[in-house]
């Protein structure tokens, strides 16, 4: 997504069925990772820069990133989370944390995820297809637009925004 395009996203599920699946994503074998993910996220919000819940967290998102993930010195990691930490703003707390190699929007966007639970939500091209645009480009611009949807869409169908990106996760295709 360039500046001033525009997208739109079409959510084909009812609160039902939304439920269902991320009760099912709960009883997934990645379930536990998310678990860990979110405590190591639990950490950050408090100001850890452990190398070790970083990669908590992309064991969690992309276990294939670690080894890039790896390639950060420990002062890279510390500044980048303390960066994203004390951003203000979406786009800023993502490019703080994509200083980091390994690192783009959707593993930007599970850090901000574990970090926050109840703010952020993780964009990727499984929860795009099941929102009908898997073939767009994930941008900064685009995790606002996407963020601010689900946001809305978690908040009109009384489900916590976790439970909501579970649930279309689920149903995307992998």
């Amino acid at each position: 997504m360039k500046e001033g395009e525009t997208t739109s996203f079409s959510l084909g599920l009812c609160k039902n069925c939304l439920q269902l699946l991320d009760k099912a994503a709960c009883r997934s074998s990645t379930y536990a990772r998310e678990v860990e993910a979110m405590n190591a996220g639990e950490r950050v919000a408090r100001g850890s820069n452990a190398f070790s819940d970083l990669m908590t967290i992309a064991q969690w998102k992309s276990p294939r990133r670690k080894g890039l993930l790896r390639d950060n010195s420990d002062h890279e990691i510390e500044i980048a989370l303390a960066c994203a930490r004390s951003a203000s703003s979406v786009r800023s707390k993502v490019e703080a944390l994509r200083k980091l190699k390994g690192v783009e929007i959707p593993m930007a966007s599970a850090i901000l995820t574990a970090t926050y639970p109840a703010k952020y939500t993780v964009i990727d091209v499984r929860a795009l297809d099941a929102l009908g645009s898997r073939k767009i480009k994930i941008t900064a611009a685009l995790y606002e637009v996407y963020l601010n949807f689900c946001i809305e869409k978690a908040k009109g169908l009384g489900m916590s925004l976790r439970a909501f990106d579970r649930a279309i996760w689920k149903a995307g295709t992998p």
